[in-house]
């Protein structure tokens, strides 16, 4: 199975292959630390590429390691895919707030601090 990357935000049109079976992630994918790529070219290269396919499979068993592995990447990576979340949540604190009848400002948000701070940076604005 292969995923067209020309549909996401600034896309290359390359195909990636997508791993199908979790235990086909080697465990020795994590013994370098990875690159940190530059999310903001105008085309990804084989290494964004080959990124993007590290994220769609691992193992349960390795997922501390795997997401040490991504940190570098991941808020490049889905910012660059249109990672809809932080407005999203944005829009929802506004909504609540205005049927709450408070400023959004003045809403009270309880971040469980799991991700690298879209939503924060996007609430603070």
């Amino acid at each position: 199975m292969s995923m067209p990357l020309g549909n996401l935000k600034g896309g290359s049109g390359l195909s990636a292959s997508v791993v199908t079976n979790a235990s086909s992630v080697s465990l020795n994918c994590y013994a370098d630390p990875a690159e940190k790529l530059d999310w903001t070219v105008s085309h990804l290269s084989d290494k964004h590429v080959k990124m993007y396919e590290t994220c769609n499979k691992y193992r349960s068993e390795m997922a501390q390691a795997h997401f040490d592995f991504i940190a570098p990447n991941y808020e490049g990576m889905y910012t660059r895919m249109g990672y809809p979340d932080p407005e999203y949540v944005t829009n929802f604190v506004a909504k609540m707030a205005k049927r709450n009848k408070i400023a959004p400002a003045d809403a009270k948000i309880l971040d469980f601090a799991c991700g690298t701070g879209l939503v924060g940076k996007h609430l603070s604005k």
